[in-house]
C-alpha cells in the first residue's frame, strides 16, 4: 500500500463531474460565487480573510457555490475560532507531537473508501486511554487533520467519512468525555467545518455506549442525525455504505489490517505548517496572525496586526476564554424554587421539538437558509443597528415572526429602537443591576414548563410588592430582564411564554402608583417590540379595585392581545385550562411546591453567572441618543 499523503492536484475529469452535479461547480457559478464572496468580504466589517481564488473554494464548494452562506460559514467559523481560542490559538503539529506518536487514538485511512471520500478512524475505545490524550486533545488532533484535509480539492467534492470504533469501551473512557468536549465538537461539525461530512459510523459500539450517545444525542441536529449510522459488530450493516473492497480486516473488508497509526502519517502534516502558520500562506486559514476578533461595544470588528486595536491582547485573549451559555450552566449554583430544581436551557432543539419548530414555524432548511441570507442583507442596509449576525443570535427574532425575514427585520428596529427611546426600562439592563427586584419576590419564573414546552413566569403585584422600595419601573425592568433570559432559551422560542399576575393583597395604594404613561410603554413593548411568542397572560386573584389598573392599559391593547389576556380571579379550574396542574404551585390549584417566602441570594447569584452574556447583549442596537 502507497504511503500516507496528501493529494493537492487539479481535479480529474471523474471529481469535475461530481463536482458539478452535486456542488452546482459550473464554470459560470465558480466565477461568480467567487466574485460575490470576495466582495462580502471586503464589504463586511467584522471579519478578515484572505480573498485569493483557491482559498474560498474552500468554502465555496460545502456550500454549492452560493455566496452568502459560504461567507456566512466563514462567520461562524470565526466565531468558533474565538470561543475556543484556548484550545486553538497557535495550534501546530509539535504541540501534539506525543498523541499522534504514541497513541493508537485517530487514524487516517491511507486509501479513499469506493466514493473517493477520506476515511478517518476515531478509536474510542480500548486503545484510548483519557489519562495520556485527554478529550481536550482528541478535539485538537481533529482540527489539525482538518487543517490538512481542506487543502485537497478531490476531499473538498467527494468529503469525509468517519468511522467511530468503540471496541472494548469501559468506564474509563466515558469518564474521559465531557459535556463541553460534545458540545465543542458536535458545534465544530455541523456549524464550523468547510468539509462535506457524508457518514458517521459507529462500529462496535457495547451496551456501555449508550451512556456516551445520550451525553451527543441532544446536540445532534436532524441533518446530522441522518448521516450517522451505529452498526454493533455487524459490519455486514458497515458495507451497505461501505464497501469491503476498500475496507481493512479491522472492518470486515479485503485490504490487510490496519498496521499504522498517527505515527506513520504525522510526519505529512508537517510539512504543511507553513501553510498553518505563516500569514503568506497560500491556503491557512487567516485567524492566528491575521484575524483579530474583537468586540467593542458589542459589534464584532476587524482589525489587521499593523492597526491599532481598541482592545489590549491580554484582555482579547482573556474575552475568548469566555465559556458557553451551556458550560456556564455546568458551574451554575443549583437554583431549587420550593422542591424543584430551575434550569435554564440552551441546548439546541432535539429531534421532537425540531419536528415541532417545522410544524408551527415553518422552520425547513431553505426556509431558514433564505431567511437567514434575506435578514442579512437588510440589516447590512439598517448601518445603525449594531447586531450580531450568527444564526444563534439572529433565530431569537426569527422564530416568532416564522422565519419571514422581512417581518423579523421589521421587529428587530421596533425593539432596539424601543430600547433606544426608553432607556429607564432597558439601558444597563444586567442582573447586578436589578438585585432589588431579583431579592423581592416579586419576579419568579416557574420551574417546570407546562405540557406544551411553555415557560411561565410569575409576577406577585399585591402584597409582595413594596411600592417605597420597589418601583414600577424596576419591576418592568426585570420582567423585560426575565423575558429576555427566556428567549435565550431555544425550547421557549418555540413554544413561547405565557405571564401569571397576582394580584392577591392589591390595595388603593398600589394603584396610585400606575400611570397612563406607564402603561403605554409597557403596553407598547409587549404588543410592537417583544420577541418571543406570548402565549397567554393570566390574571389571578384579582380583587374589584384592579378595574381601576386595568383601566389604565385597556385603552392601548389592540385586538391580538386582548384575546390572549385571561381574568381568572380565584377559579383555579378557569387557570388550569391553559396551565397544567404539574407546572403550577400548590396555592394556584397545581401539584408545585412553591416558597412563601422570595429565593432572594441564590436567585441572584445563579444569573449572575450569566452576567457577561446579559452586558454583552445590552450593548447591541442602536446608539443611544447621548452617543448621537
Amino acid at each position: 500500500m502507497a504511503e500516507f499523503q496528501l493529494n493537492e492536484g487539479p481535479l480529474d475529469a471523474e471529481s469535475k463531474a461530481l463536482a458539478v452535479k452535486e456542488l452546482r461547480e459550473t464554470e459560470e457559478n465558480v466565477k461568480n460565487g467567487i466574485e460575490k464572496l470576495r466582495k462580502l468580504l471586503e464589504e463586511d466589517k467584522t471579519l478578515y480573510f484572505r480573498t485569493d481564488d483557491d482559498f474560498l473554494m474552500i468554502f465555496l464548494r460545502p456550500c454549492k457555490f452560493y455566496p452568502e452562506s459560504a461567507h456566512a460559514l466563514m462567520l461562524r467559523i470565526a466565531e468558533f475560532k474565538q470561543k475556543n481560542a484556548s484550545l486553538l490559538d497557535n495550534l501546530m503539529p509539535e504541540d501534539e507531537k506525543a498523541a499522534f506518536l504514541e497513541n493508537n487514538v485517530v487514524n487516517v485511512l491511507k486509501n479513499r473508501d469506493h466514493k473517493r471520500r477520506r476515511v478517518l478512524v476515531v478509536n474510542a475505545g480500548k486503545s484510548w486511554d483519557p489519562a495520556r490524550v485527554n478529550a481536550d486533545q482528541m478535539f485538537r488532533i481533529f482540527y489539525l487533520i482538518h487543517e490538512a484535509a481542506i487543502l485537497e480539492p478531490e476531499t473538498q467534492v467527494h468529503g469525509v467519512v468517519v468511522i467511530m470504533d468503540f471496541e472494548g469501551l469501559s468506564m474509563k473512557q466515558v469518564l474521559g468525555l465531557t459535556p463541553s468536549f460534545s458540545m465543542r465538537l458536535l458545534s465544530f461539525i455541523q456549524d464550523a467545518m468547510p468539509l462535506r461530512l457524508k457518514e458517521v459510523h459507529m462500529v462496535k459500539e457495547p451496551f456501555l455506549f449508550n451512556m456516551v450517545w445520550q451525553m451527543f444525542k441532544p446536540l445532534v441536529r436532524e441533518k446530522l442525525k441522518k448521516r450517522m449510522f451505529f452498526h454493533g459488530s455487524k459490519m455486514s450493516s458497515l458495507h451497505k455504505h461501505m464497501l469491503p473492497s476498500h475496507l481493512p480486516k479491522n472492518y470486515g473488508g479485503q485490504l490487510p489490517e490496519i498496521d499504522y497509526t498517527g505515527a506513520d502519517w504525522y510526519p505529512v502534516i508537517t510539512k504543511y505548517e507553513d501553510h498553518i502558520k505563516l500569514p503568506a500562506s497560500k491556503f491557512s486559514f487567516q485567524f492566528l496572525s491575521l484575524f483579530h476578533l474583537h468586540r467593542a461595544q458589542g459589534q464584532f470588528s476587524r482589525k489587521r496586526p499593523t492597526d491599532q486595536c481598541t482592545m489590549s491582547q491580554d484582555t482579547l485573549i482573556e474575552a475568548t476564554k469566555q465559556l458557553t451559555l451551556a458550560e456556564k450552566l455546568s458551574s451554575a449554583p443549583k437554583l431549587y424554587i420550593g422542591k424543584s430544581e430551575f434550569t435554564f436551557d440552551p441546548n439546541p432543539l432535539d429531534e421532537e421539538w425540531q419536528a415541532r419548530a417545522t410544524k408551527e414555524l415553518r422552520e425547513t432548511p431553505e426556509n431558514v437558509e433564505e431567511a437567514l441570507n434575506t435578514l442579512r442583507e437588510l440589516l447590512k442596509g439598517e448601518p445603525d443597528l449594531n447586531v450580531p449576525h450568527d444564526r444563534e443570535y439572529l433565530q431569537k427574532f426569527l422564530r416568532p415572526c416564522k422565519w419571514y425575514a422581512e417581518s423579523t427585520f421589521e421587529l428587530m428596529k421596533r425593539f432596539y429602537k424601543y430600547r433606544q427611546s426608553h432607556p429607564k426600562y432597558c439601558d444597563n439592563l444586567v442582573p447586578r443591576n436589578e438585585r432589588t427586584v431579583l431579592m423581592s419576590g416579586t419576579l419568579t419564573p416557574l420551574p417546570k414548563r407546562t405540557e406544551d414546552g411553555v415557560r411561565v413566569i410569575l409576577v406577585e403585584g399585591g402584597k409582595k410588592w413594596k411600592p417605597k422600595e420597589l418601583s414600577l419601573d424596576q419591576m418592568f425592568r426585570g420582567v423585560i430582564l426575565f423575558l429576555e433570559a427566556a428567549i435565550a432559551e431555544p425550547k421557549s422560542q418555540v413554544a413561547g411564554v405565557r405571564v401569571i399576575i397576582d394580584m392577591d393583597g392589591l390595595t388603593l395604594t398600589h394603584v396610585t402608583y400606575f400611570t397612563p404613561s406607564f402603561a403605554a410603554a409597557v403596553v407598547e413593548f409587549v404588543q410592537r417590540c417583544l420577541p418571543c411568542r406570548l402565549k397567554g397572560v393570566h390574571i389571578i386573584n384579582q380583587p374589584f379595585i384592579f378595574n381601576m389598573v386595568f383601566a389604565f392599559f385597556k385603552p392601548f391593547l389592540q385586538e391580538k392581545l386582548r384575546k390572549r389576556i385571561h381574568f381568572h380571579g380565584t377559579d383555579r379550574n378557569s387557570l388550569k385550562k391553559y396551565i397544567d396542574a404539574k407546572a403550577l404551585p400548590k396555592q394556584y390549584g397545581g401539584e408545585c411546591d412553591f416558597p412563601d417566602e422570595p429565593i432572594g441570594e441564590p436567585f441572584v447569584k445563579y444569573l449572575n453567572v450569566f452576567q457577561e452574556d446579559f452586558i454583552a447583549s445590552s450593548k447591541y442596537g442602536y446608539p443611544s441618543k447621548a452617543q448621537k
